[in-house]
């Protein structure tokens, strides 16, 4: 089946399809970096995703996150400020993406040995307003059950 790029569902699926590929490879031997491309993965995953929602107003998420920790999405750790829906910690971590704002605990190819710590403050001129660390292998269910809800095919890596 052809994945069509040229819509933010299609565009996003393809993301997906490619960071599983690399994880599966990973998995098999590869020499590659699953949390460099999951991090780089998220202007497909988070950052044009957001900026569509944007841009179309009636198709905000405003789900309350407590609601989202209740269907099993991971919890996130919040160290400054917090999170009250999914646009919102969607808004932070595009804000993180685009402006450098991302930090790990350490440099290990394991998912589960690395935590991320996204940052977001409202200028470059200001301190921080918003700090949350989440695992990586938590954070990879985070992409993917984000990309389900809007409406992303979840392809096996293979």
């Amino acid at each position: 089946m052809i994945t069509d790029t040229t819509t933010m569902i299609g565009f996003s699926t393809r993301t997906l399809k490619n960071l599983l590929f690399i994880f599966d490879a990973r998995q098999h031997g590869a020499d590659v970096h699953i949390i460099t491309h999951l991090i780089v993965s998220l202007v497909g995953l988070i950052v044009f995703p957001y900026e569509f929602l944007s841009q179309n107003h009636s198709q905000r998420i405003q789900t309350p996150y407590e609601e989202l920790t209740q269907r099993g999405w991971p919890i996130w750790e919040i160290g400054l400020g917090e999170i009250t829906t999914l646009d919102g910690l969607i808004g932070h971590l595009r804000n993180s993406c685009t402006h450098n704002r991302i930090e790990f605990s350490s440099n290990s190819r394991q998912l589960s040995e690395v935590d991320i710590i996204f940052s977001d403050r409202p200028n470059n001129n200001e301190p921080d307003n918003w700090r949350a660390k989440i695992n990586a292998q938590d954070f990879t269910t985070f992409v993917v059950n984000f990309s389900k809800l809007l409406g992303a095919q979840v392809p096996s890596a293979r």
